[in-house]
């Protein structure tokens, strides 16, 4: 089952918002992946944060960007800090 966040961020003069239809459904997806039992794999759970890692790796430019837009945090300070 592959989750449609895309269908949950909507465009609003020029942001991305979460919209609320969308945010149900994606609930109730992630509500039943949960029912079916396919979360309590080992397997499952470490396949998981593989790709979180490599979610990380592959957006840390943009995540270093944003945190100094929004915070004016410099790059060193968020390796350290967040």
């Amino acid at each position: 089952m592959a989750l449609k966040v895309g269908a949950v961020l909507g465009g609003v003069g020029g942001r991305r918002v979460f919209d609320r239809e969308g945010c149900v459904s994606l609930v109730r997806e992630l509500r039943q992946s949960f029912i079916s039992g396919r979360t309590k794999s080992y397997e499952w759970r470490a396949h998981q944060l593989k790709m979180v890692i490599k979610f990380l790796q592959e957006k840390e430019p943009a995540i270093l960007e944003a945190l100094h837009q929004d915070l004016c945090k410099p790059s060193f300070e968020t390796y350290i800090a967040e």
